[in-house]
């Protein structure tokens, strides 16, 4: 058994001058939040109208979005969302990006995104988050 306690041997900080280039290694820790919802999204004349389905998120790695009964419009900005032409009837010229009944659309990124169509559909939506 040692004579000595541990406060015996003081731990003293160094001051560090580093100069040229450092190499910072940072670990991501692995996701392990899942969240998952299913949203209406529809016309306006409906009530449902277009709807944010995601909202800025920096702990957010990555998310999948289905549209289950019709297509739908993914759109970066409330406004887009509006736009006349994703209300539009078979939406023939949409503003925003089309995704079609059952298409997954897998994004990976922490800003807010907003859904739009023309009539009634589920939205499923699947976010994988990081750990805080």
């Amino acid at each position: 058994m040692s004579e000595h306690a541990e406060e015996d041997f003081p731990v003293e900080s160094i001051p560090v001058h580093l100069t040229g280039p450092v190499a910072i290694i940072a670990e991501e820790k692995e996701p392990e939040d899942f969240s998952v919802q299913t949203v209406i999204i529809g016309p306006l004349s409906t009530g449902e109208g277009p709807r944010q389905i995601l909202g800025q998120d920096v702990l957010r790695k990555d998310a999948l979005i289905i549209s289950n009964d019709a297509p739908i419009v993914l759109c970066h900005t409330g406004a887009q969302a509006l736009s006349p032409r994703n209300q539009a009837s078979g939406l023939p010229n949409p503003d925003g990006f089309y995704a079609g009944i059952g298409v997954g659309v897998e994004l990976t990124g922490t800003g807010p995104l907003w859904a739009a169509a023309p009539v009634n559909s589920r939205v499923s939506v699947a976010v994988n988050r990081r750990q805080p």
